[in-house]
């Protein structure tokens, strides 16, 4: 089994189709030659056991088509899904790395504006420094 290798996209679609036709094809068949029979050896269980036949097969081949049309449906969503998975990791990356572009920003701004104020304050450049030991100490 591993050795096959896999249909075509549509192919087993289309053989389902095919072979839909085909059952009906020999239904049609069937019913003409129950018409025209005049001694009747379309009837009876050997037609009963013919139309239960292709009635099964109808509904399998029915079932198939359904349930390839619920797995491609399924298959796209998941495809779907994962694409927005990453949509959502992008925007997500790019909403960090737009904070820490603001908050970098913001940083600076405050280091600007008080760093200067708190240095000045620390070392008692406006003052005379005779309370401030840090002061003195760096003077001398």
């Amino acid at each position: 089994m591993d050795d096959l290798e896999p249909a075509p996209p549509g192919a087993f679609e289309r053989t389902l189709c095919r072979m839909a036709e085909l059952l009906a094809e020999e239904f049609n068949r069937f019913d003409q030659l129950r018409k025209t029979d005049p001694a009747g050896k379309a009837d009876g269980k050997t037609a009963v056991d013919l139309i239960a036949l292709l009635a099964r097969t109808m509904e399998k081949v029915d079932q198939l088509r359904r349930d390839l049309s619920t797995e491609r449906n399924e298959a796209a969503k998941i495809k779907a899904d994962a694409a927005n998975e990453h949509e959502r990791e992008n925007l997500a990356e790019r909403v960090a790395a737009r904070i820490d572009e603001l908050a970098e920003e913001r940083a600076r701004e405050i280091v600007a504006t008080r760093l200067p104020g708190l240095v000045a304050a620390r070392l008692d450049v406006t003052g005379d420094g005779s309370d401030d030991a840090g002061g003195a100490a760096l003077r001398g």
